[in-house]
């Protein structure tokens, strides 16, 4: 019936300071948020929406500035026909298919144009290019390779791979379907002492155990795909799931 609930830990206070932060209640039975929601993302400290009208809300804490924090669902000022999440930030693909992210609610930055679908840190435009950027970017800080090609500055997406169908970003691992069907994975590095830490894991899906900083082909004919941090899933076009991790 298209109304939302939210159980686990939700916020229910923000405390603005030098430190500020979310309180959060744990509940372990559903509690009421919206009706005519039709796309949710969830991330560390906030969740956002968007509901049958285009319209976008948000809950919990986007950054430490005032504005961005409320406890109750928030209305933003543009529509939109996806969302997604880069930690305290939100992504909004609006109308117009223009990429946004905002991190206080208010201010919206303008990533790119021509975007059809966003997932994370990977954006797909209309021309079946993929793309990879990192708002956090901190050249100090090793890359676990799930942007699939070298993020060079927090301002300029990098292009990974052309031909492609649909994605699937996470932190430590994506996914990628190219137009005729093939799987490419990507990810995996812990740290430069250990870098086979999570790899071998073999969320990766070819079998090296070894982290992929450059997309790998995994399989063929797939229609869709997912991943949880150590877990990758993805369905064939005969029906059939599989997984590894």
């Amino acid at each position: 019936d298209s109304k939302l609930y939210c159980l686990g830990e939700i916020p229910i206070k923000a405390h603005i300071g030098a430190y500020s932060y979310v309180e959060l209640e744990y509940v372990k039975e559903p509690v009421y948020i919206d009706n005519d929601v039709k796309k949710i993302t969830v991330a560390l400290n906030f969740f956002a929406y968007i509901k049958e009208d285009n319209s976008v809300y948000f809950f919990g804490k986007l950054n430490e500035t005032k504005d961005g924090i409320t406890v109750t669902p928030k209305k933003l000022s543009c529509k939109a026909i996806d969302i997604s999440h880069n930690i305290w930030t939100l992504l909004i693909l609006t109308e117009k298919n223009e990429l946004l992210s905002t991190s206080d609610g208010v201010n919206f930055t303008k990533i790119a144009t021509n975007v059809k679908k966003v997932s994370r840190d990977m954006f797909l435009k209309e021309d079946f290019t993929l793309y990879a950027f990192d708002l956090f970017y901190l050249p100090e800080c090793a890359e676990t390779g799930s942007h699939g090609v070298k993020i060079k500055d927090a301002n300029t997406p990098e292009l990974v791979m052309t031909d492609v169908k649909d994605m699937f970003f996470n932190s430590w691992h994506s996914l990628i379907i190219k137009t005729n069907g093939d799987l490419y994975s990507c990810g995996g590095f812990f740290s430069e002492k250990s870098p086979t830490e999570y790899s071998y894991l073999g969320f990766i899906g070819d079998g090296s155990q070894k982290p992929q900083f450059i997309p790998v082909k995994i399989a063929e004919d797939v229609v869709f795909c997912t991943a949880s941090d150590f877990t990758t899933f993805f369905i064939t076009e005969d029906g059939s799931l599989w997984g590894c991790g």
